[in-house]
């Protein structure tokens, strides 16, 4: 090869800049790239990994709101979710993306959902509660009195069935304490394998689940069909006529609105046939 020629390459290869790297090293070395790298990775602050879409967070600010499970849902998804499911007679709510269970009472809580989309929702699982005490029942304060194992939550209760598919004679509140429960009359339950301690319990789950008078001419409309004698716990249904009644087993006269004796009931200076009545309406009897 010609010398010259060797010299001419030599001489355009020794012109050529040498490479840098940002920490000034000649050659770009490895302390250099990997700086680099570490500044075209920065992330701001929130801001998602490399790879990664943004947050459950994230997405609950521009695409929606976060559901119980902490998914980014639209209220649209949330009421057809809700409505395919009372059309199916059950509230057994699920998360679209997850499938985590949603409680009824988590969705109606929910920023977002429109209210007459939800009022009309409320509704239908009132219904639905009512129509299926075999398998709903609502506790709330009204029904469930306030002890250490499950206060008023107003959650709604499914029940559990056995591993024969017999449904349980006890639950609990998954949203109170994990104390048991009898499904029919809310007592207290022991072991799973024992039998409900209330001696009233069938008497005490009429009194819990029986309908309300909805006669608009009935002197105790808004009452539960059935009330308990206060003295003997015999059961009375309401016909119609005076809102005073009268025992039959021990001949008690009480009003069937507050429950009061007929006597302090018309102390308070309410004509006896009066259509209504002085006191607040007393809650479903539970003993």
């Amino acid at each position: 090869m010609d010398s010259s020629g060797e010299r001419r390459r030599t001489r355009r290869t020794a012109a050529r800049p040498a490479r840098r790297g940002q920490d000034g090293a000649v050659g770009g070395g490895e302390k250099g790239r990997s700086r680099r790298r570490s500044v075209s990775t920065a992330r701001g602050p929130g801001a998602p990994e490399s790879g990664m879409g943004p947050t459950p967070e994230q997405r609950g600010t521009s695409l929606g709101f976060l559901g119980p499970c902490g998914h980014s849902v639209q209220p649209g998804e949330v009421v057809t979710l809700v409505k395919t499911c009372l059309d199916k007679e059950s509230l057994d709510l699920q998360c679209p993306l997850c499938g985590a269970q949603w409680e009824w009472r988590e969705i109606r809580d929910l920023k977002g959902l429109p209210e007459s989309e939800l009022s009309a929702l409320e509704v239908r699982v009132e219904q639905l509660v009512q129509c299926r005490p075999d398998l709903y029942k609502m506790v709330s304060e009204e029904q469930m009195p306030e002890t250490p194992w499950c206060p008023s939550c107003a959650h709604i209760l499914k029940r559990a069935s056995e591993s024969t598919g017999t449904p349980r004679l006890y639950t609990q509140c998954p949203r109170c304490a994990p104390h048991l429960f009898c499904w029919e009359c809310h007592s207290p339950w022991g072991a799973p394998d024992s039998t409900c301690p209330n001696a009233s319990c069938a008497v005490v789950a009429t009194l819990l689940s029986c309908p309300t008078v909805t006669d608009p001419l009935s002197q105790v409309r808004g009452c539960p069909l059935f009330r308990a004698c206060p003295k003997c716990h015999a059961l009375i249904l309401h016909h119609s006529g005076c809102k005073y009644v009268c025992c039959k087993s021990c001949f008690y006269n009480f009003c069937f609105i507050c429950l009061e004796s007929s006597k302090k009931c018309r102390e308070a200076k309410e004509l006896y046939f009066s259509l209504k009545c002085k006191k607040p309406r007393a809650a479903r009897q539970t003993f």
